[in-house]
Parts: C-alpha cells; structure tokens; sequence
C-alpha cells in the first residue's frame, strides 16, 4: 500500500455542521502543541460536496489542511448505507496517510434537546465504529501503523450538551455550513441548534 508523504495525526471527519466544526477546533489545538518540523498534524476530512466550501473556511481559519472525499458521499441513500460509505472512505484516507485515529464527530438526535439519543442510536453508532475499525485495520501494517480507531467523542452528548461545548471551545457557529444557506437541508439544521447557541455580536 503507498502511503501519502503527509501524515496525519489524527483525521476528522467534517460536513461543516455544528459538531465537525467542534471537533475541528479541538484538533486545532493539537498543532499548537505539535513539533512543526515533524510535519504530522490532525487533517479535516470532508465527505461532503454541499459543505466543502465552508470546511475549507474552517480548515483556513484553523490552520489545518483540508481533503475531501472522492467521490463525494451522496445525500439521498439511507443513513446507515452512508454512514458505511462514508467510514469506508475516511478509512482509506487514513490509510493513505498513516494516520491511526478517524474522529467521526456524530451527535446522534434524542427526542429533546437536552436529551442524548436512545441507547439503541447510540449502541448502533458505536458498533458501527467498532466494526470499522476493525476492518481499516485490517491493513493498518501495509501503512506503517499498528491499527486506525474510529472514535465517536460526542455519541452520547446531547444537543444542548454539544451546543454548551461549541460556546465553551470558541467555535464560530455561524460559519457552519448551514448558517446562511436557504435549503430545506439548512432549515433543518438552524431548527435543530439555533435555538441552543447564542446570537453572534
């Protein structure tokens, strides 16, 4: 397996919502403490065309580069056929770039905004992680690394739970895809975590 001269520390799958953005800036963070000539740095992955203008913002303004799925991972299948394309092909990314942690920030909806999702969502996204993780690794040798990890940070959060994180970590809601856009996709979204967040100055 040839593997890319840029290796990543760490790569975080991003759609430019609100839980990629936070799982952006706390990998940001990494860089600050990161040896600079060692070029290893965490990298945003983004599955998505709709969202990959505001993921390339995000990775500008965090100083953190920015790749994207290819194809891009379509939007109209059923949720866990995408999600399994989409662990598939950030898992062939990490590969290509020796990187042994894959951040699959989702924050699975529970029936109220202050309420993490039932514990059969929650056991389902785990799961699927798990068993990914077992089959990227499957050649993790070829790439120079023992395994690659899929890690759900945020399964169990809440809505308000995440939206309380993204104010606590600085992030800049209002550069999330969705902010400004007037698709019915966008409306879901400002309805799901607008009312959590803040109005920006």
């Amino acid at each position: 397996m040839q593997t890319s001269d840029l290796r990543a520390t760490r790569i975080v799958v991003t759609e430019g919502d609100l839980p990629g953005l936070v799982a952006s800036v706390i990998a940001s963070e990494e860089t600050v403490r990161a040896d600079p000539l060692a070029g290893d740095a965490p990298v945003l992955w983004c599955p998505s065309a709709r969202s990959l203008r505001a993921v390339r913002a995000h990775g500008r303004a965090l100083g953190l580069r920015v790749l994207s799925a290819d194809p891009p991972i379509a939007t109209g299948v059923q949720p866990g056929e995408r999600e399994n394309h989409l662990l598939l092909q950030a898992g062939a990314t990490a590969l290509r770039h020796a990187c042994p942690t894959i951040v699959w920030p989702v924050v699975p909806q529970g029936p109220a905004p202050d309420s993490p999702a039932p514990v059969e969502a929650i056991a389902n996204i785990v799961n699927r992680a798990t068993l990914m993780s077992r089959l990227v690794s499957l050649d993790a040798g070829q790439a120079g690394i023992p395994e690659v990890r899929v890690e759900t940070p945020f399964v169990d959060l809440s809505d308000a739970q995440l939206a309380d994180l993204a104010c606590d970590v600085g992030a800049r809601f209002e550069d999330c895809w969705w902010w400004a856009d007037d698709s019915g996709a966008a409306s879901v979204e400002r309805a799901r975590w607008g009312p959590l967040l803040p109005v920006p100055g």
